[in-house]
């Protein structure tokens, strides 16, 4: 079963409550706001990651969009990933 940790979490919920796409210097703005400390070149390695999964969407120069709901990820069943 595949694994989310509390960082990629977190730029999941950034993506999601902000409505609109993020690219990765606005993002690492917004989650350092948020007490989470990640460089833009981490956040963009963090986003191909979610790029593959399919969590995410890139929108070119726009930034990225979250494809999922975050919230239903906090109550999940055994099939689907889990949160360390």
């Amino acid at each position: 079963m595949p694994e989310i940790d509390r960082k990629t979490l977190a730029i999941l919920r950034a993506l999601d409550t902000q409505g609109e796409p993020l690219g990765s210097g606005r993002l690492a703005q917004k989650l350092a706001n948020l007490g989470v400390d990640l460089t833009d070149r981490a956040i963009r390695y963090q986003l191909q990651q979610l790029d593959e999964a399919g969590l995410t969407e890139s929108l070119g120069r726009a930034g990225r969009c979250c494809r999922i709901m975050v919230a239903s990820m906090l109550h999940m069943d055994p099939g689907t990933p889990h949160i360390r």
